[in-house]
């Protein structure tokens, strides 16, 4: 069956506009996480009235990061690396992991939002994944095995993608600093430890059997 390239070109063209933004009508912010939730940046929920190009309008919601006000706080994060080793993630490796995926036919849901903008090394626009269902998880409630099980394969993708893309040189090694708690000094060191034994101690005398 034939199908005519300039007729499909204009059917594309056309459905495009259904998602091309015009202009935003208004907007309103809350918080996006409970307070405490949150320490290494300040994240408000961006809720949006939009006219698209096709003339219809939907409400919409984005997420908005950036460094605290806190001066103490910004240097410490900028020290420790953290805010800009995730916008360094967001710009530098997720795309290169969005390729990968769709070279190899990998129709698995991605594990991460989309990031629509950033400023180094202060500022990001993501992808509000609660417009497609999912809902933060009750730090204080942990998991059960299965949502476990999940998480661990998920992570699993992740470091496999990771080392993919190192063995491909398609990111740089250098590109992100150490995590500071994987330092080899007396305070990570002891942090870790105790963490790990009162972990191992909590999941002997509370866990169920079928972990």
């Amino acid at each position: 069956m034939e199908v005519s390239k300039d007729w499909l070109e204009s059917v594309l063209k056309n459905h495009s506009k259904e998602t091309s933004v015009d202009k935003i009508i208004c907007l309103e912010t809350e918080p996006a996480v409970g307070k405490g939730e949150c320490y290494s940046s300040q994240i408000v929920r961006v809720k949006l009235k939009i006219l698209y190009a096709s003339g219809k309008t939907a409400n919409r919601s984005v997420l908005y990061k950036k460094l605290p006000d806190n001066e103490d706080l910004r240097q410490f994060l900028t020290e420790y690396n953290a805010f800009p080793a995730e916008i360094d993630t967001f710009s530098d490796i997720i795309p290169r992991m969005d390729e990968l995926m769709s070279e190899h036919g990998d129709t698995n849901e991605k594990l991460w939002c989309d990031c629509l903008w950033f400023n180094r090394y202060d500022q990001l626009v993501l992808q509000d994944l609660k417009e497609m269902g999912y809902r933060n998880l009750a730090r204080q409630s942990g998991m059960n095995v299965e949502h476990g099980v999940v998480t661990l394969n998920a992570l699993g993708r992740l470091h496999g993608m990771s080392a993919i893309l190192l063995q491909k040189k398609r990111i740089h090694p250098g590109l992100l600093k150490p995590y500071p708690m994987g330092r080899n000094d007396p305070t990570s060191n002891h942090l870790l430890s105790l963490g790990c034994s009162i972990l191992a101690q909590v999941i002997k005398e509370n866990w169920g059997s079928e972990w």
